[in-house]
C-alpha cells in the first residue's frame, strides 16, 4: 500500500477513536440532572392524618413506551441523594417538553397539557415521606394502568391494569417507613393516549390491607394447590403476603365446593401453614376443591 494512503487511514482512525469519549461524556452529562434545592428538589410529605394526600411532588419525566414495556417494572431514574442529582436510567425517548419540575395538584394538569403525549408512555414522579418512627404504611395510587413503586431505589411492588381496575382504579403498595434515612418514594405509572391522572396518598388505613395483599399476588396462597397423594409432604397449604402488612390478620373459611360444607375455619390467620397438626393435612388435602383467592 502507498505509504501516504496508509498514513491517511491511520490518521482518520486516530481521530475517530479520540472523538468517541467526548460524545460519550456528553451523553452521560445529559442523563444527570442536578437538584438545586430551590426550584428543583424532592418535596417532603409530612404525615398529619390517617390518609395524607401527596399534594406536591417532583415530576421527573415521561418516556415513550412500547407495547411490551407495560410489564417492565424497572425504574426510569435513580435519585442520587449524596450528590443531589437525578440519574435518568431509561434509554427510551423523552416526550416533547417533558422536563423535571416540582408540581402541585393545582398546577400539574396545566403543565402536563404542555407535553406532547404519545399513544403509550411511562411517567415517573418522586416525593419524600417524613416519619418520626419506623412504621408500616400504604402508598395509594389512582390509576387504571400498570404502576410500580420504589423506596430509596429498591422495588417495593407493582399492580397490573386489571388488578387496579378491579380495585376501583386504585393501587395499594405496602411499605415500611423509617425515621432514618429519608424515605424517597418514586412511582412509575403508565398511561395511554394522553397524560396520566396522578393522584397519590400515604395511608395508614388498614381497611385496604386485604386489597394490597391480593393485588401483589393475586391471592393469599404461597402457591397453587393441587390434589396430591397423602404422602406428598411438599404440597402444604401456606399463606403468604407482603411482610410490611404487619397488622394484617384476616379470617379464613374454606368450603368444599361440591357440598358447601365448611372444612376449615379460623377467626384470624397469620402467614405460614394453614394448620400445625400433621394429622389434619391428609384429610384436608384430599377434600379441598378450590383455591383460596381474593
Amino acid at each position: 500500500m502507498n505509504p501516504r494512503i496508509s498514513l491517511f487511514v491511520l490518521a482518520c482512525l486516530t481521530c475517530l477513536s479520540v472523538s468517541r469519549p467526548t460524545a460519550s461524556k456528553a451523553q452521560e452529562a445529559a442523563k444527570t440532572i442536578k437538584l438545586d434545592g430551590k426550584t428543583l428538589y424532592i418535596p417532603e410529605v409530612k404525615l398529619t392524618r390517617k390518609v395524607t394526600p401527596v399534594t406536591k411532588y417532583l415530576y421527573v419525566g415521561s418516556w415513550e413506551a412500547t407495547a411490551g414495556s407495560g410489564k417492565s417494572m424497572e425504574s426510569l431514574c435513580t435519585i442520587d441523594s449524596k450528590n443531589n442529582a437525578i440519574v435518568l436510567e431509561s434509554l427510551a425517548k423523552l416526550l416533547g417538553n417533558s422536563k423535571p419540575r416540582v408540581v402541585t395538584q393545582d398546577n400539574v394538569s396545566t403543565y402536563l397539557d404542555s407535553i406532547s403525549w404519545s399513544w403509550r408512555q411511562a411517567t415517573q414522579v418522586a416525593f419524600k415521606v417524613i416519619s418520626d418512627r419506623r412504621q408500616p404504611a400504604l402508598i395509594e395510587i389512582s390509576t387504571d394502568f400498570n404502576a410500580a413503586v420504589f423506596q430509596n431505589g429498591k422495588f417495593v411492588g407493582s399492580v397490573s391494569d386489571d388488578n387496579a381496575k378491579a380495585s376501583g382504579s386504585r393501587g395499594y403498595f405496602p411499605i415500611m417507613l423509617e425515621s432514618e434515612p429519608d424515605n424517597i418514594i418514586t412511582i412509575k405509572q403508565f398511561s395511554t393516549y394522553g397524560k396520566p391522572g396522578i393522584q397519590l396518598a400515604v395511608s395508614f388505613d388498614h381497611s385496604h390491607d386485604l386489597t394490597a395483599a391480593c393485588q401483589a399476588r393475586g391471592g393469599l396462597l404461597d402457591k397453587l394447590l393441587y390434589l396430591p397423594s397423602n404422602s406428598d409432604s411438599s404440597n402444604v397449604p401456606m399463606l403468604a403476603w407482603n411482610r410490611n402488612l404487619r397488622t394484617f390478620s384476616p379470617s379464613l373459611e374454606v368450603r368444599d365446593v361440591t357440598t358447601n360444607e365448611i372444612i376449615l375455619q379460623r377467626d384470624a390467620v397469620r402467614q405460614g401453614p394453614l394448620f400445625s397438626d400433621e394429622n389434619q393435612k391428609p384429610a384436608f388435602l384430599c377434600r379441598i376443591a378450590a383455591w383460596l383467592v381474593c
